[in-house]
């Protein structure tokens, strides 16, 4: 059996196919890694500047339930 971060319990064959295509608990949909890199990565892309400067009203919502802390990009925030 594999435990995932939010406590919820899969086969392990079952949660190594699973996380192959998804990245959210099946049951609480909490994420099932941690997304500073990531997070860190979309901030150096918006710093560099030219990246979804065509979209000035929209703010990217977050993709993952269980994200606790919005980036300070704004990103996670929903829409304006």
């Amino acid at each position: 059996m594999q435990e995932a971060p939010c406590g919820h319990f899969m086969h392990s064959h079952c949660f190594a196919a699973y996380t192959r295509y998804s990245y959210t608990c099946p049951v609480c949909f909490k994420s099932l890694g941690d997304m500073s890199v990531y997070w860190k990565m979309i901030d150096s892309l918006l710093a560099a500047g030219g990246w979804g400067l065509g979209y000035p009203h929209f703010l990217f919502p977050a993709l993952l339930a269980g994200v606790t802390e919005k980036p300070a990009t704004g990103l996670g925030s929903g829409l304006s």
